[in-house]
């Protein structure tokens, strides 16, 4: 039965549990997370050779099976929250990708906890200790050099709000969270969650700005005032870089405000209060305050 199985990776009861032709059972993701690194047994007394790993990848869960490990999985996500181990040194915005060259013992510690349990991908981001907001990171991958230096890739995947500080385990920080998203942007948003509407007269829109904090204006005319500022500083080398580094122009208005946000030269603890803000429109008009301020600084409309 699968309540009497333990992953020999986690330790923990088994989730869509997978045993090898050498008769070990592990967790569907913790052999398969293995098996993409090499083609043997992963228990270290064992190493037997998996030639067939297509089999565990197609290989179906009986239905029981399955029905008690999508229970699990709602229990480890909700341990999760309550225990969510904290990175604590980089502010990172959803849905990018970043590159992390760990040194210090309390991160190595983390991500290799993180490797080894049941969600290993998954810990949380923040900017400084005395952050309230951070961002859900999932890693993707990971390799480490002679130095004994861990390298990884992560993708931020989301946003939380630390709801209370639960000390140091295995000495690195964990803490309660919640994870928050937007909510539907109300008088000023229109409703304007999705793609982009760009006005082609960005003209009247960058003519009419003044030096003052945004009201009432839609997500796509701030949007418009953005695209108009980036357009007329191009030339500018900081502005320049970034448009090339940080890829395409997103579609979608959520995820055009962190774009904006990077783009801009501004220090990393301004750029932090986005992170607690529940729409695209009042991003936004955070974005279009910063614009003013640095076209009041650089003398430029």
């Amino acid at each position: 039965m699968l309540n009497n199985r333990k992953c020999h990776l986690c330790e923990e009861s088994c989730i869509y549990p997978l045993t090898t032709t050498c008769g070990h059972t592990f967790c569907k993701e913790c052999l398969l997370y293995r098996l993409s690194i090499y083609n043997r047994c992963p228990l270290q007394q064992c190493r037997t050779e998996l030639p067939n790993i297509k089999y565990f990848y197609e290989h179906p869960s009986e239905q029981n099976d399955a029905m008690i490990s999508e229970k699990r999985i709602l229990e480890a996500e909700k341990r999760l929250l309550q225990e969510m181990p904290i990175y604590i040194g980089h502010l990172v915005f959803p849905k990018r990708t970043y590159t992390f060259n760990v040194t210090k013992q309390n991160h190595r510690s983390l991500i290799k906890s993180c490797l080894k349990s049941r969600y290993r991908k998954n810990f949380g981001m923040l900017l400084s200790k005395k952050c309230e907001y951070g961002t859900l990171m999932e890693i993707k991958q990971i390799e480490s050099n002679n130095e004994g230096e861990i390298i990884f890739q992560a993708t931020a995947m989301g946003r939380f709000k630390i709801l209370s500080n639960g000390g140091i385990k295995d000495g690195y920080d964990i803490a309660k969270v919640q994870i928050i998203k937007d909510e539907s942007d109300e008088e000023g948003g229109g409703g304007e969650e999705g793609k982009i509407l760009i006005n082609n007269n960005n003209n009247y829109y960058i003519k009419n700005v003044i030096i003052r904090e945004p009201t009432n204006e839609t997500t796509s005319q701030l949007i418009n005032i953005a695209r108009g500022f980036v357009n007329r500083n191009e030339t500018l080398l900081h502005i320049r870089d970034l448009t090339s580094s940080l890829g395409e122009i997103p579609e979608n208005a959520a995820d055009f405000s962190f774009y904006m946000a990077l783009l801009l030269p501004i220090k990393d603890e301004e750029r932090y209060e986005l992170l607690g803000k529940r729409s695209s429109n009042e991003r936004m008009k955070l974005i279009v305050k910063w614009i003013n301020n640095l076209r009041f600084q650089w003398g430029v409309l």
